[in-house]
């Protein structure tokens, strides 16, 4: 049996990362959206930057609702489902964000991102064979 307090607390970061992240695009969308134009401004995806924006934000709330969920199924029923699915909704979201940064050439945001990316991988294993 997996012990859940490892799983328990790299949702909690996971979640804490997407609670802020959140925050932080929808307190200030203009400057964060001029930010983005600025940086993805010699790219493809230039054109598709205000969609991209929304999709991100869309993939960080549905990863925060399934960790959150998944936090309260893991202390409730050591249920680890939802934080499997919360883990690999969040690697996703990373992955794309990853792809973004590969794209604008912004390799050192590229590679911390691979931090969040681990945590997510740990986080999937552990709950994987936790099922």
């Amino acid at each position: 049996m997996i012990n859940s307090t490892a799983v328990m607390l790299l949702s909690m970061s996971l979640l804490i990362t997407f609670i802020f992240s959140i925050g932080e695009k929808l307190v200030d969308i203009s400057s964060y959206q001029y930010w983005l134009k600025e940086h993805f401004k010699d790219t493809v995806v230039l054109p598709y930057i205000n969609l991209l924006f929304y999709v991100i934000i869309a993939l960080e709330l549905i990863s925060s609702m399934l960790l959150l969920y998944g936090l309260y199924e893991l202390i409730r029923f050591e249920n680890f489902q939802y934080v499997y699915l919360g883990s690999l909704a969040s690697f996703s979201c990373f992955l794309i964000l990853l792809i973004g940064q590969r794209i604008a050439k912004d390799y050192q945001s590229s590679a911390n991102l691979m931090i969040y990316i681990l945590v997510c991988i740990t986080s999937l294993y552990l709950s994987e064979m936790a099922l």
